[in-house]
């Protein structure tokens, strides 16, 4: 059975405190990847990384893929409080 899939494939911290996530929007059939693709966000130290989610999420369903899943979006919220420090 086909279906879409949203994972978070790496959460990356650069030189000036940005989290940087890459998503991977994936076309699997059962637990054959038919189809991947990346999709990238970032977020300053500044930012709020809950409410950047968010939008992250409007942007996916508006192109037909899977949203990140609140647990993920928690974990990238807690590594973005890491790197603010």
């Amino acid at each position: 059975m086909l279906a879409r899939k949203t994972i978070v494939d790496q959460i990356e911290v650069d030189r000036d405190n940005n989290l940087g996530v890459r998503l991977c929007l994936l076309i699997v059939d059962g637990e054959q990847e038919l189809k991947s693709s990346y999709h990238r966000t970032s977020i300053p130290p500044e930012g709020d990384a809950a409410v950047q989610m968010g939008f992250v999420n409007q942007h996916l369903a508006s192109m037909g893929e899977e949203p990140v899943t609140q647990a993920a979006i928690d974990r990238i919220v807690a590594f973005h409080a890491l790197a603010k420090q």
